[in-house]
């Protein structure tokens, strides 16, 4: 079961990028539409030329072409759950990396360096470079190691 919420967010994104970005939505959108989502769309809209400052924060004469750029698709979840945090253990602190997507907010338990690296799935503790947060739509949330991950989001289809 897919969710169906739809996202949409405009970016302003130099005019040498656009190309890159543009190969990299489609192959995102493949995968997409591979997992039952609905593809991920991406629209170039107006440019407009912003100049360049120097290092004494001087205009530069050098103008740089800015497109507005629109990436709309749906969030990502499968099967219920939804991608929240990958958390990383560094020395006797956490880095946390959120989703932009999501709403969620990370329980405090998710910050112990300690525990960051255990796995409430298979219930394993060990050494991890990371691991990763998911939330339920029931509101309950899981903290599961790479191996695990595919086991809620999916995993791939082995006839493909």
């Amino acid at each position: 079961m897919n969710n169906t919420e739809q996202l949409s967010n405009a970016f302003q994104i130099p005019e040498c990028n656009v190309g890159s970005l543009t190969l990299k939505i489609a192959k995102l959108s493949k995968k997409a539409v591979k997992l039952g989502m609905a593809p991920i769309t991406m629209t170039v809209g107006e440019f407009k030329d912003v100049e360049q400052l120097d290092e004494k924060n001087q205009p530069s004469g050098i103008f740089t072409r800015f497109f507005t750029v629109t990436i709309a698709g749906q969030r990502p979840k499968l099967n219920g759950w939804e991608f929240v945090a990958a958390l990383e253990p560094i020395e006797d602190e956490v880095l946390i990396r959120t989703s932009p997507v999501t709403d969620a907010v990370l329980p405090l338990r998710f910050r112990n360096p300690k525990t960051c690296t255990d796995c409430e799935h298979c219930q394993t503790a060990r050494r991890r470079s990371e691991t990763f947060v998911l939330r339920h739509d029931d509101g309950s949330f899981k903290q599961v190691g790479r191996n695990c991950l595919a086991d809620f989001l999916g995993h791939a289809d082995p006839m493909s």
